[in-house]
């Protein structure tokens, strides 16, 4: 990897990192969430991928009707607010949820 491309890869942690809290405060995301679950038809023997996960929205809406979801993301602050947001709705999770960097 050059210099030019590890730079480039360290503002975008960077930049994500700072909007880690405040991405999960926007309303509105929980509305289109529902859509994409409808849309994806995801029933309750199915495995998602959430690639990217940030702070974990998509995949713990996911994780109330899917049977494993797991989670990715470059960012480690994203990473704490995903599993933060778990945590939060440990007792409404049907499945196993596994967030990982």
């Amino acid at each position: 990897m050059t210099r030019n491309q590890q730079e480039h890869d360290a503002e975008i942690v960077e930049q994500f990192t700072k909007q880690a809290i405040p991405f999960t405060e926007l309303p509105g995301h929980l509305d289109s969430i529902q859509m994409l679950i409808e849309m994806s038809k995801v029933a309750g023997d199915d495995l998602v991928l959430d690639v990217a996960c940030g702070p974990g929205l998509v995949a713990c809406e996911f994780a109330k009707v899917a049977q494993n979801v797991t989670g990715i993301d470059l960012t480690e602050k994203m990473i704490e607010q995903a599993k933060n947001r778990q945590k939060e709705l440990r007792d409404c999770l049907k499945t196993k949820l596994l967030i990982l960097k």
